[in-house]
């Protein structure tokens, strides 16, 4: 088990699904944090894997290829939630604290029981149908995007349908300078200490890969317990339909989904999510639907540290909190 930590040097991107439309603009969800597929892509580079095509002949081949290459034996696209997923995260650490993610929200970890419990409070009271509190939650910093310009030019130098676009970028201003992405990861590797790309438009970050043996905290904050859980990265499920906790492919783990807090209530929600770029196949994966990071939920399993589809990979990571009440 190591201790992955990106230091931050520059505005990163992070685009949660395709770019690309039939309108001259295109839109796009872009993250505050990269998804497991970036992590595992980057830690593979940094290690020097290396895949063959053959890992293009099956769906997530190449994933299963790289898990396995970077030491991990537990791979098992079948099962929806995992005791010990390959990669655990991310958290945000900045000063010495460490911060959970709500969109674009940072909540600091020591809070993680009151987010939980202001959660439960909320839905219990809309589902009894009795006026909220006007306690507003705020969070304790706000990642603002700087937001850029792209495009992609025909041969006759205009910009090709669909291909303009404005590309967010999210830097991580806390201080002391600078913030760090923090992960737990499965792997048997090597220390290592360098730059590696993360996430789009070329980006870089400073990668440390560290024996798990500290900082206590985090370990603490890892294999902690409790019956509910806050989503670390998103939770992958596949529904045609209603999703349903204890019944929606991906689902099946999830005793109950609560929601995520917004300043004064507690919503349902749902993106689409896609699983990144695969440059082995030089093809797009799949998008799937997810429940965003920051979503408050009750796992069936009181050891599992990721629920979800591609849980073994982490997608779906866990912050456990114990009783609320």
């Amino acid at each position: 088990m190591k201790i992955v930590k990106f230091e931050i040097i520059e505005a990163l991107r992070f685009a949660a699904g395709h770019t690309g439309g039939v309108e001259v603009y295109s839109k796009e969800l872009v993250y505050a944090l990269p998804l497991p597929s970036t992590v595992l892509g980057a830690l593979g580079a940094a290690l020097g894997v290396q895949l063959d095509k053959s890992v293009c002949e099956k769906p997530f081949e190449d994933f299963k290829s790289l898990a396995e290459k970077l030491g991990y034996k537990a791979v098992n696209f079948f099962a929806e939630s995992s005791e010990e997923p390959l990669l655990w995260g991310p958290l945000i650490e900045g000063g010495g604290r460490y911060y959970f993610t709500k969109g674009n929200d940072l909540i600091d970890v020591n809070r993680r029981g009151n987010y939980v419990s202001k959660a439960l409070e909320r839905a219990l009271r809309k589902h009894a149908s009795t006026t909220l509190e006007k306690e507003v939650f705020k969070a304790n910093h706000c990642l603002k995007p700087n937001m850029r310009f792209g495009l992609k030019l025909s041969e006759s130098r205009v910009a090709e349908l669909g291909y303009a676009y404005r590309a967010n970028f999210y830097g991580y201003d806390l201080k002391p300078y600078p913030a760090s992405l923090v992960y737990i990861a499965n792997i048997v590797a090597r220390p290592v200490e360098k730059l590696v790309r993360l996430g789009g438009e070329g980006r870089v970050a400073g990668l440390s890969l560290l024996d798990s043996d500290s900082p206590k905290e985090l370990l603490d904050l890892f294999l902690g317990e409790g019956d509910y859980a806050i989503a670390l990265s998103p939770v992958l499920f596949y529904a045609e339909d209603e999703a349903i906790p204890s019944s929606t492919q991906g689902l099946r783990e999830v005793e109950d989904v609560i929601g995520i807090i917004t300043p004064r209530d507690v919503k349902l929600r749902a993106e689409t999510v896609g699983l990144g770029f695969s440059e082995v196949c030089k093809q797009r994966r799949p998008l799937l639907q997810a429940l965003p990071p920051g979503t408050v939920l009750k796992p069936k399993n009181p050891r599992a540290k990721a629920v979800g589809l591609l849980s073994c990979l982490g997608y779906g990571s866990l912050l456990r909190v114990g009783a609320c009440f």
